[in-house]
């Protein structure tokens, strides 16, 4: 990295819970290198907000003493966070461009720590060595939902993650994701007013066939500094017969363009 670049970042001291706070350089300019991630997104502060509040301490359950992998960590805020509230292994990562300013992050949060990492990770692809084929105990996202293009590589991911594993675990995903509807109206472009009316998020849930949805709650605009967008949070659970398998191959092959009939269902599914 150059000093110019080094010259470009910003720093924030962002609070964690009531006592501790993370150290965010971001790079507005993208003198950096890296990828839309290199700004900090209202859904992360959100989830962490979220989760800091005394009535979510329940909610703590599902990352305390426990492993997590955080899916387009970009800053690495949120993977960050739960580190210090208590996570015991973090995996932050993204694309690898993403990484110089991911690594910086780490380090100057928790340096020479050997219970939080990061690793470079293209959705549809999987974890590179040594992090193939390792079981995790929460999958982590924020804002993830944001290019069309995308969404069936995610999916493709977190069907590779989230399974029920023989030894009795289960991984689930916890998504922050804002309500925006962007996207085409339907899948296939076709008039559909409920479509219409749909968040983004419905078309990834829509090619997560095997994946119970459940909102926790949401961050109102205002709470969430945004302008419009409320952030909902998702928790995603595999179902009982959803061993980590070939069964995803289906969907891998399948684009968002191709699910219409399975977009309009998942406009039901969440409870």
């Amino acid at each position: 990295m150059s000093s110019c670049a080094a010259d470009k970042l910003r720093l924030e001291l962002l609070p964690v819970g009531a006592n501790d706070h993370v150290a965010v350089w971001s790079d507005s300019s993208g003198a950096y290198g890296g990828t839309c991630g290199s700004t900090l997104w209202a859904a992360s502060t959100s989830l962490v907000e979220w989760l800091s509040r005394d009535e979510q301490r329940h909610h703590r359950r599902l990352f305390e003493g426990r492993s997590v992998i955080e899916l387009g960590s970009g800053l690495g805020f949120a993977g960050l966070a739960l580190a210090l509230l208590g996570a015991r292994r973090v995996l932050l990562t993204d694309l690898p461009r993403q990484q110089p300013l991911l690594e910086r992050n780490l380090a100057a949060n928790l340096p020479e720590c050997s219970h939080a990492s990061t690793a470079a990770l293209q959705w549809g692809s999987p974890l590179p060595a040594p992090w193939y084929g390792v079981s995790w105990d929460l999958v982590v996202a924020t804002d993830v939902v944001y290019d069309e293009d995308c969404v069936a590589a995610l999916a493709s991911t977190l069907l590779d993650l989230c399974c029920r594993g023989r030894d009795g675990r289960t991984t689930r995903a916890l998504l922050a994701l804002p309500d925006r509807s962007e996207f085409a109206a339907s899948p296939r472009g076709e008039e559909d007013p409920a479509a219409e009316r749909a968040a983004d998020y419905f078309r990834l849930f829509a090619l997560l066939p095997t994946m119970r949805v459940q909102r926790l709650g949401r961050m109102t605009s205002e709470e969430a500094g945004t302008c419009e967008s409320e952030v909902h949070i998702f928790l995603l659970t595999p179902a009982a017969s959803s061993p980590r398998t070939s069964r995803h191959r289906e969907t891998r092959a399948t684009t968002a363009r191709d699910a219409s009939t399975p977009y309009r269902r998942a406009l039901y599914k969440v409870r």
